[in-house]
């Protein structure tokens, strides 16, 4: 019995032994992945946007969504400035936003929506945040009522 008892106490050290060996190459490939990542997708705003930016993390939240954290505001600045170089960008589609709250997503989706129906009425519209420009108007997210408001341009009107 002493003999067997033997064997499963090395073959609990053993499995422990490869377990850990297991985990550390994996927090290995974790480790790399995430800087072939940050690598990637630094390069990519460098290449598409002609900006150097310092990022802090790129974290990669879906299967084409990632979430880069900058260094400096300043940095972001930069990036947001000058988003617009991919509109004509052939092959995918890539969109950069802000990282919202769900609150502040919901209103910005109103905003769209309403610029959405204002550009089928063939006007030029300009999206800010929480803000929406129409011509010489200024219209401003308004959190007590809820809605836009008029803030700049014709005689202020709720809508």
């Amino acid at each position: 019995m002493g003999r067997s008892e033997d064997s499963d106490e090395n073959s609990t050290d053993e499995t422990k032994r490869k377990y850990s060996k297991e985990v550390d190459e994996e927090h290995a490939f974790s480790r790399s992945k995430k800087e072939e990542i940050k690598t990637k997708v630094k390069q990519f705003i460098e290449n598409e946007l002609q900006v150097k930016v310092k990022t802090e993390r790129v974290t990669k939240l879906g299967e084409r969504t990632y979430l880069m954290q900058m260094e400096s505001a300043a940095d972001k600045s930069k990036v947001m400035q000058n988003k617009s170089k991919l509109k004509g960008r052939e092959g995918d589609k890539v969109f950069i936003n802000d990282d919202l709250s769900k609150q502040d997503r919901d209103i910005q989706k109103i905003i769209r929506t309403r610029a959405q129906q204002e550009r089928k009425d063939g006007k030029r519209i300009k999206i800010g945040f929480r803000k929406l420009y129409l011509r010489d108007e200024e219209w401003k997210w308004d959190k007590n009522e809820q809605r836009l408001i008029l803030t700049k341009g014709n005689k202020a009107q709720k809508n």
